[in-house]
């Protein structure tokens, strides 16, 4: 079975999953011993920029408490992603 793959945006200061503190998401993507992180729920993760189009292969998108604006192409590779009916979770 494939994996929903999540991609978390980074680029803006957006809270980091590869980090355990306060503000970051370690916990909640892939700290094994998290009992529901996403890896032990199913799911697969990765990070991706807005800088260039989103990768087919990414099912959900989080943008996790943004600190800096998008770039105008930014802006245009998420409408794109949202277009074509990716998932979208907005955490501020």
């Amino acid at each position: 079975m494939k994996l929903p793959k999540v991609g978390f945006v980074t680029g803006h200061g957006e809270r980091d999953i590869n980090k355990g503190g306060d503000r970051d998401y370690l916990r909640f993507s892939y700290d094994k011993p998290a009992r529901y992180a996403l890896i032990n729920q199913g799911f697969d993760f990765t990070e991706v920029t807005l800088d260039k189009p989103i990768p087919e292969q990414v099912d959900i998108i989080v943008i996790a408490d943004m600190r800096s604006p998008m770039t105008e192409n930014e802006r245009a590779n998420l409408d794109a992603y949202i277009a074509r009916g990716g998932n979208l979770l907005i955490a501020g």
